[in-house]
């Protein structure tokens, strides 16, 4: 650990945090990143999930628990989020489907920082805050497309569409909808 605030406690529990703060990772993997003993990190990461400050994904791997969403959005409003709203509603209105506004989080993964859920029938979005892979999906299609210039994202070499799917994605004439093999 680089930073000591003289409260120990605290400075492992920043350490751990900041480990998540790239996606998902496994006990094993917050050791390697944080240098701290694996019984006091294991025993930290209890204590932070039982207060929602770390959440697990569905493969077990620890992320960053929903209390932060909480804590954020008591600090002040998200603009992109506010902007989207209404184009999401308006979306979710005219497609009868439920919408949903990613952010990259990390390298390999998004969040879903924003959703607009169908009143009825199939109840199939996904929650604000869950973390998802970048490798398949209509979202990480389109985030990927808009990536950095270069093309050398490395969430690119995991999905199943190529660089000209990243291309076609950008052009605002291509009528085709994005496929990927989920959202």
């Amino acid at each position: 650990m680089d930073n000591h605030s003289g409260v120990g406690v605290v400075d492992k529990t920043a350490a751990i945090l900041g480990s998540l703060e790239h996606g998902p990772a496994t006990l094993a993997q917050i050791v390697d990143r944080t240098h701290l003993a694996r019984p006091t990190v294991h025993r930290l990461l209890l204590a932070l999930e039982h207060h929602h400050l770390v959440d697990r994904d569905a493969s077990g791997a620890f992320i960053l628990g929903r209390r932060f969403r909480q804590l954020a959005a008591s600090v002040g409003e998200d603009r992109l989020v506010a902007a989207a709203q209404p184009v999401l509603a308006a979306l979710r209105d005219r497609t009868g489907e439920s919408a949903q506004l990613y952010r990259p989080h990390g390298e390999l993964h998004r969040i879903c920082i924003a959703s607009a859920d169908r009143p009825m029938g199939l109840r199939d979005s996904i929650p604000v805050g869950t973390t998802m892979t970048m490798s398949a999906g209509s979202a990480a299609k389109v985030l990927l497309a808009w990536a950095e210039p270069g093309g050398g994202h490395p969430g690119l070499g995991a999905t199943r569409f190529t660089p000209d799917d990243r291309a076609s994605s950008r052009d605002p004439g291509n009528p085709t909808r994005p496929t990927g093999g989920g959202r």
